[in-house]
């Protein structure tokens, strides 16, 4: 509830690019600004996280109740992500959509896990499902990030390059520069 109050309260500081650097670090990175709702985003994330963490704890005893809220909350946030597109790259967006989905995926399997079916053997490939569906969730995530940085490492010795011809011209006019006098 906190890091609600935090964002409504500090809406307005949060605009600015070089103010959110400095103050919030790492918490609005990426994320559209010209949206308070898509703001909102880390404040929702978390509490879809705490939401799932309570469920657990305290709702141990009726695992069918706590497997629907547990989607039931997963489903609001996929579609928060899906309708408001609060990222500013439609990369994050398009990452984000699929760790969400997994994410609910893996929670409607879980209700075979409740107790609600006996049938061992169906619990036996379900548990196999889940697995893949985590492996097929980080391989890809893997995958896009390193994508995503051999980008930046090939724009970064892109923009070196150019920093060290700029350079070497300065060095040169200097010298021409120097000669002449």
């Amino acid at each position: 509830m906190f890091v609600v109050v935090f964002t409504i309260k500090n809406r307005h500081v949060i605009k600015s690019d070089k103010m959110l650097k400095k103050k919030f670090g790492e918490m609005f990175k990426g994320l559209r600004k010209d949206s308070f709702i898509c703001l909102l985003r880390p404040s929702l994330f978390l509490l879809n996280r705490i939401c799932l963490c309570i469920t657990i704890v305290f709702l141990q005893d009726y695992p069918v109740s706590s497997v629907c809220i547990v989607i039931t909350t997963q489903y609001i946030f996929f579609l928060f992500n899906f309708i408001y597109n609060p990222f500013k790259k439609s990369y994050h967006w398009l990452l984000e959509s699929f760790n969400e989905l997994c994410v609910l995926i893996v929670a409607s399997l879980m209700i075979i896990f409740t107790g609600a079916f006996d049938d061992i053997d169906l619990k036996v490939r379900t548990g196999y499902a889940v697995i893949g569906m985590i492996l097929v969730n980080v391989i890809v995530n893997v995958l896009l990030v390193l994508i995503e940085t051999i980008r930046n490492i090939k724009n970064g010795l892109v923009k070196l390059k150019n920093w060290c011809r700029e350079w070497a011209r300065r060095r040169k006019e200097n010298r021409m520069m120097k000669k002449g006098t």
